[in-house]
């Protein structure tokens, strides 16, 4: 294991600022469509999770995929992908938790909260997220109940799971398609038979409206509305079922959280920089194990 001065200037160095600039741009971006003009298109998992863990590996492949070629590395007994670029997603994998991890932090702190004493002002303020209500009540009698399932496909190393999702909602008063959603989720094992399932299901259903019911719906700090997102999406469908002539477009999910707003994020700025910071040792760790292939550094050098 040796760390060559080549292997940094050429390799490491170029990793650091191409990770660093894919952040900073995608956050960029993100900032201005979703919080200052507020036309984020697709659901919000996509812009949280998926773009953030397949972005890295076009910028790193586009800007580094030539110099890691410098490095000296055994063949792969697998067809479908070279070493080389087993290396690129080892790279991506170190950057994807800052990467990830940045995009929760920005959908919750660029938003303040907004107190409010009308429901209807909150149509005022599309770009926000947080309210705070001063008063208001619920009509119990007009429940509104979803339920659904998301399965997950196992492979060799990971077992498949089942996710079981139901979403209960209550009309506020006083106001047309504003609504008290409270989501309740649960996952299992999905190698049980039909019979266990069910009965789980049965279980967890019940279970969950029970709990919904019994709620103290006045004990909240402040309302969180859902955007574009799965879980809205779940809600709507309930709303849809049970409101077939809704206008499902303009309902407003409102989301009640029980913990103070200053913790909202459950992620702070050192969490990001420590992850960046871990990402990089381990790369910087990855590429030190291998030898330089002298033609090819030559080649690089040359053009």
């Amino acid at each position: 294991m040796t760390l060559d001065r080549n292997k940094i200037k050429i390799v490491f160095i170029p990793f650091v600022l191409v990770s660093m600039g894919t952040i900073l741009l995608y956050t960029m971006l993100r900032y201005q469509l979703g919080t200052k003009l507020g036309i984020l298109p697709f659901e919000q998992e996509l812009w949280n999770f998926w773009i953030p863990f397949y972005l890295p590996f076009i910028s790193f492949w586009a800007c580094l995929g030539k110099r890691v070629r410098i490095l000296k590395l055994k063949s792969l007994k697998n067809k479908y992908i070279s070493a080389h670029q087993a290396l690129i997603l080892l790279m991506v994998l170190a950057m994807s938790p800052p990467m990830i991890l940045s995009q929760k932090y920005l959908d919750k702190v660029p938003h303040g909260l907004i107190e409010i004493d009308d429901f209807d002002e909150i149509k005022n303020h599309q770009k926000e997220k947080f309210f705070v209500i001063n008063q208001f009540d619920v009509d119990k009698g007009s429940i509104v109940e979803g339920f659904s399932t998301r399965e997950v496909m196992g492979g060799k190393y990971s077992r498949a799971r089942k996710y079981f999702y139901v979403d209960m909602l209550y009309p506020f008063k006083n106001v047309s398609g504003v609504w008290y959603g409270i989501e309740y989720s649960k996952n299992i094992n999905g190698k049980k038979d039909n019979k266990e399932l069910k009965q789980v299901k049965e279980t967890f259903y019940r279970t969950s409206k029970d709990s919904f019911i019994s709620q103290n719906l006045k004990e909240v700090k402040y309302f969180e509305k859902l955007n574009n997102s799965y879980k809205r999406s779940r809600f709507l469908k309930a709303i849809n079922k049970n409101r077939p002539l809704v206008n499902i477009d303009s309902q407003i999910i409102l989301i009640p959280k029980m913990r103070d707003y200053k913790n909202r994020t459950g992620i702070s700025l050192g969490w990001i920089f420590g992850s960046y910071v871990i990402g990089c040792v381990c790369v910087l760790i990855i590429i030190a194990i291998p030898k330089l292939d002298k033609r090819l550094l030559t080649k690089f050098n040359n053009n």
